[in-house]
């Protein structure tokens, strides 16, 4: 088996970070978001770097309905309007059935939303992905180095869960 220097260094940055852990990867599996406005604010607030593999992977982009949430630090970014089921499952307070009933109420209570053009919607975050995975490559390109495994991500978030539920 034939090891070439680069296998060697990143042999050697994994042994690394398991001895001395450094600040944790923020790569992800999945970027959830509601719509093209709110898939650009995500691309355009969250930082590119990652402190272990340095360029952020964003995983797979996934619409996600209005209702409900997207990832837990980008539900800043989102320039959607306040939703009350949303808001009631990102609220601190323990979820009670009147709280849910609440919540369910004002959603019905709502005034419909204008449709929005499918086609133009797709369109902008089919161009905003496509910009994100252009970047990506050519990171990898001019750096050499690549972004973590699914395998690796996957490793890392169910360690990210595990400490979570430790605290």
């Amino acid at each position: 088996m034939r090891t070439t220097f680069r296998d060697l260094e990143k042999r050697l940055s994994r042994i690394e970070q398991r001895v001395h852990p450094t600040v944790p990867c923020n790569c992800r599996m999945v970027t959830h978001f509601h719509n093209a406005d709110c898939l650009a604010a995500i691309l355009d607030k969250t930082p590119r770097q990652c402190p272990v593999h340095g360029f952020r992977e964003m995983g797979f982009f996934w619409q996600t309905s209005d209702p409900y949430p997207i990832n837990d630090g980008d539900n800043q970014f989102c320039p959607c309007p306040q939703h009350p089921w949303r808001s009631f499952q990102l609220s601190p307070e323990p979820a009670t059935k009147q709280r849910s009933s609440t919540a369910m109420q004002a959603w019905q209570d709502m005034p419909r939303a204008a449709p929005r053009n499918f086609e133009e919607n797709r369109g902008r975050t089919n161009a905003l992905s496509e910009g994100y995975w252009k970047q990506k490559d050519e990171w990898v390109r001019t750096t050499g180095r690549q972004v973590p495994s699914l395998e690796e991500l996957r490793k890392l978030q169910a360690k990210s869960y595990h400490q979570r539920g430790q605290k």
